[in-house]
């Protein structure tokens, strides 16, 4: 084996263990790291190696990143994977012999390779890809043993009783991922589930585009794998549609509106998304990211600091509801959009078991205590709430009130403009105007 074969090993490894060692791996005051700084700390790793050039290239121009994944033509190479001048004439003949043998044109193939000159040199770069290769896959395992400490690597690198290590070509790099992920903190469920929440939640910022929000997105989806959590693309297409259309009844987003009838008539409401209407949908937002002032746009959509939990609230089956006391308008109205209806009817009833307690103890002892929804005295019904499709009918407000009448004047919630197709305006507006109205 040639010299620069040898060297080859020693410089891969010395390189890549430099770029390695610079990627920080938080962890907390016992010295434990979680599973989502393991899973950033990999991922920087697989991006050095897809970076990092292999004589002779990759399949897939990925680098050396093939090491990572069992089986790969990379993953299976061996140190003692030698190649001589005679090893490489034997191989291309019977390469061309196999051709010839398999040509249906009954064709006759010649060795590619047939002077000791040629198969020297081919010998030599082969030679010098297989020991670069061995050591980056010497500094990953080298790298990781300092960054997560040998506890984490030991069951990889060393033999069953512990006593000495394992040769290089009995390990994979697989199997050193799968420890760092294993030996991770274990997230309690609570903390799974605030990111899927946190997901859910995410709210563009339309001063960027919305391809690169979208990535930010997908990127945050993907972090949730490590906690085993997949997210298929349905859900994520109805993120991104469902952020968009916010948008788009705002006046500063009024450059998607053409793009939201567009998707509207391409695919239904009941279309599962896939990657293909992703794709789709991106590039109609694109044309309209290419021709809006972005500098128009807030950072995030109104109220959304605001707004609760959207896996809390498909799983409750929440409804919107509405405020009855007026002196209370201004801080219920906030809460309208994700209180129940069961909700405020049981709180309706409690405050009403307590004051009759309290002021008429000498009531009969009927089992029998409130009235049922349904039997309420003050329940309206409400053509207006019907029309759209809601519950058509609500209690103690009147249809000139409701806040689905297109002809109210003053604040509405933001679902209640999403379902009239109207854009929004924060409540904050109303207050200041009448404050300045009081004043004149």
């Amino acid at each position: 084996m040639a010299d620069a074969a040898v060297t080859a090993r020693y410089a891969a490894k010395t390189l890549v263990l430099e770029l390695l060692m610079k990627h920080d791996l938080p962890t907390n005051a016992a010295g434990q790291y979680n599973v989502e700084a393991g899973t950033r700390w990999i991922s920087a790793m697989e991006r050095d190696l897809r970076e990092f050039y292999v004589p002779g290239g990759s399949q897939n121009n990925d680098g050396v990143l093939q090491l990572c994944n069992a089986g790969t033509e990379l993953s299976n190479i061996k140190s003692t994977d030698i190649h001589t001048v005679q090893s490489v004439l034997h191989y291309h003949k019977e390469l061309a012999a196999r051709k010839t043998r398999t040509s249906a044109a009954g064709k006759t193939y010649e060795p590619e390779i047939t002077t000791r000159s040629d198969a020297n040199d081919e010998a030599e770069r082969i030679n010098t890809r297989v020991q670069t290769v061995i050591g980056v896959k010497e500094a990953i395992a080298e790298a990781i043993t300092s960054k997560f400490g040998a506890n984490i690597t030991n069951s990889v690198l060393r033999t069953a009783d512990g006593s000495d290590f394992k040769s290089v070509n009995e390990w994979v790099v697989e199997e050193l991922l799968d420890a760092i992920r294993q030996g991770a903190d274990r997230p309690t469920t609570a903390e799974i589930h605030n990111q899927l929440g946190t997901l859910f939640n995410f709210s563009f910022n339309f001063q960027q585009k919305v391809q690169q929000n979208y990535d930010t997105m997908n990127a945050n989806a993907g972090k949730l794998k490590s906690v085993g959590i997949q997210l298929n693309p349905s859900i994520l297409g109805f993120l991104l549609l469902h952020n968009v259309e916010r948008a788009q009844r705002h006046e500063w987003g009024r450059d998607f509106r053409t793009s939201i009838q567009t998707i509207r008539k391409k695919y239904p409401y009941n279309h599962i998304h896939d990657a293909t209407s992703i794709s789709d949908m991106l590039a109609e937002f694109a044309g309209a990211d290419a021709v809006r002032n972005l500098a128009e746009a807030p950072s995030s959509l109104p109220e959304q600091a605001n707004a609760v939990d959207l896996i809390s609230q498909l799983l409750r089956g929440q409804d919107d509801t509405y405020e009855t006391d007026d002196e209370s308008a201004t801080h219920m109205e906030r809460a309208a959009a994700v209180q129940s209806d069961s909700e405020s009817s049981a709180d309706t009833r409690r405050s009403r078991k307590r004051t009759d307690k309290r002021d008429n103890r000498g009531r009969s002892n009927s089992r029998y205590r409130g009235k049922s929804r349904n039997r309420r005295d003050d329940s309206i019904e409400c053509k207006h709430c019907e029309k759209v499709g809601r519950r058509p009918n609500h209690y103690g407000i009147t249809e000139d009130k409701c806040y689905l009448n297109p002809k109210r004047k003053g604040w509405r919630p933001e679902w209640a403009c999403e379902r009239l197709d109207i854009e929004y305006v924060p409540e904050k507006h109303f207050r200041d105007k009448k404050k300045k109205d009081d004043k004149e």
